[in-house]
């Protein structure tokens, strides 16, 4: 499938090119411009160019029947390429879990509640219970989730919108009544925030929700979301509210949040503190989640 958009006042042609996963063999000349598009981004690491192949074609051609990813040209030349997690209910892997930990059975609630030290037992029990109704009301408004794995733009098309422009495609396209990411990336936040508020979602980073005009501390509504989100990933939840990725995965950096409110300068700090102290090891990154308003007014 192919899609052309314009945008007003520009002289040149943006394609997005949406590609399932047996189509990248079919990519053909973009396979150079994926290799050199994926090294300029992730900081031109320091790998051979059989790594750096082998990175590309994990990222892009290992991918099954629950991802898609997009590839966003200027003219021929790639800018950006994009692949997100399609998670739904009957899905199996960490979209069917995703679902089945929100929307958890009585068995379900039962086992988490044995495998829970004593004393917490009914504390456990009823924060499990409490995701039901999120997850009834989410399936109810769409039964898609949407997982925003990576984004990748060309350092010279920085600025250009070209990450929002995939990003905004892709909710489009799956109308999802979630979408989820763990990132360390103001930008991310940022672009997350503008656009799915256009397009009716709320959405929290950390513990903070980011309006359209503000944001708001002490945020928990989404709390049933981010646990299942992180039980799907078989992921710990630190102290200071971070999780640790591989940095593989995702490539450590320290944020960069000079100028960004205080409010979402806030949220960074944990990230920037242990990311200093990582020393590189791994990346520290925050749920970053976005839910229909509907999911979440239903059922306050």
């Amino acid at each position: 499938m192919v899609t052309t958009e314009r945008r007003e006042a520009t002289p040149v042609q943006l394609t997005i090119v949406a590609r399932k996963p047996s189509q990248f063999q079919r990519v053909g000349f973009a396979d150079f411009q994926l290799t050199e598009l994926v090294r300029q981004a992730r900081g031109n690491e320091d790998l051979s160019s059989k790594e750096l192949l082998e990175r590309v074609r994990e990222e892009f051609g290992g991918l099954d029947s629950e991802r898609v990813f997009y590839l966003k040209y200027v003219k021929r030349e790639l800018v950006g390429a994009a692949t997100f997690g399609l998670w739904a209910p009957d899905h199996s892997g960490e979209g069917g879990d995703f679902w089945r930990a929100l929307e958890p059975s009585d068995e379900l609630i039962e086992q988490e509640v044995r495998e829970t030290a004593d004393d917490r037992k009914d504390h456990i029990r009823a924060l499990v219970s409490a995701r039901r109704p999120v997850g009834r009301r989410a399936r109810l408004v769409s039964p898609l989730a949407l997982e925003i794995q990576r984004i990748f733009t060309l350092p010279s098309h920085h600025g250009e919108g070209v990450g929002s422009d995939l990003f905004e495609h892709a909710i489009k396209e799956w109308d999802p009544s979630i979408i989820f990411a763990l990132t360390q990336s103001p930008d991310a936040v940022i672009a997350t925030k503008n656009i799915s508020g256009r397009l009716g979602f709320r959405t929290f980073f950390g513990t903070t929700e980011l309006g359209p005009n503000l944001a708001r501390l002490r945020a928990y509504e989404h709390f049933p979301i981010r646990d299942a989100y992180k039980d799907s990933k078989h992921l710990r939840l630190q102290p200071s509210g971070v999780f640790y990725v591989d940095k593989v995965k995702l490539p450590p950096r320290i944020p960069q949040v000079d100028g960004l409110p205080f409010i979402i300068r806030a949220e960074f700090a944990s990230i920037v503190s242990e990311q200093y102290g990582a020393k590189g090891k791994y990346a520290v990154v925050k749920p970053l989640i976005s839910v229909r308003s509907e999911v979440l007014e239903a059922v306050a």
